[in-house]
């Protein structure tokens, strides 16, 4: 992206089931896994990457996302990056979370905040960081600690860059560490959005720091 290489990422959610024995009784994960990384298979040439997204869904149960990087990293060689909400655990689990990556070889890794649970989800909240940033500045440093050039992903609000708070909190991470800023919430409008969202990063000077993120891709 800094070479102005137009890059493309493709994003799967890792296999996952239903959480209701009724609807789903019998769960097949070792085929559900052989089958996840066989559509993969027909894709990964399409893209420069594969991201493996963090399900918010409660009534869905799902491998975890580095697990499932690290299979589609071992079994198709392509360059793969998981997923770790800040959400879900606290420090002592995402820094684990965060180093398990690197020893995997999964050297690129997407931090993100994660949308809040509902109070009738029956799931925690953690956010044990005062902010994202606060989470990527820790991992870069980890990632300096263990001798790893890892690329770190987290997310952008581009409707929100042409106001202050948005366009501080894009900046707060990108001084964090974040090598790249990947779009959210994903656009679904996109003939009528992409000039306006084009315009506000070339404002501000984020055209090669932003991944846009065109969501159902059909």
């Amino acid at each position: 992206m800094e070479r102005g290489v137009f890059t493309t990422l493709i994003e799967i959610f890792p296999p996952n089931f239903s959480i209701e024995t009724a609807k789903e009784p019998l769960i097949g994960i070792k085929q559900k896994l052989r089958d996840t990384v066989a559509r993969v298979r027909r894709i990964s040439d399409l893209a420069d990457a594969i991201l493996v997204a963090d399900m918010k869904d409660p009534a869905r149960l799902q491998l975890a996302s580095i697990y499932t990087a690290a299979i589609l990293k071992d079994e198709l060689g392509v360059e793969v990056i998981p997923v770790i909400p800040t959400r879900d655990m606290n420090r002592k689990a995402i820094r684990s979370m965060f180093l398990s990556c690197l020893s995997l070889g999964l050297e690129s890794v997407s931090l993100v905040w994660g949308d809040r649970y509902a109070k009738g989800d029956g799931t925690k909240n953690v956010y044990d960081y005062r902010s994202l940033a606060q989470a990527v500045a820790e991992s870069r440093a980890l990632a300096e600690r263990a001798d790893v050039n890892a690329t770190l992903f987290s997310p952008v609000d581009i409707t929100a860059l042409d106001g202050p708070k948005g366009l501080g909190i894009a900046e707060a991470r990108l001084r964090a560490g974040s090598d790249v800023l990947l779009a959210q919430p994903p656009t679904s409008d996109l003939p009528r959005t992409l000039e306006r969202h084009i315009s506000l990063l070339e404002k501000n000077h984020l055209e090669k720091k932003v991944l846009h993120n065109i969501f159902p891709f059909r």
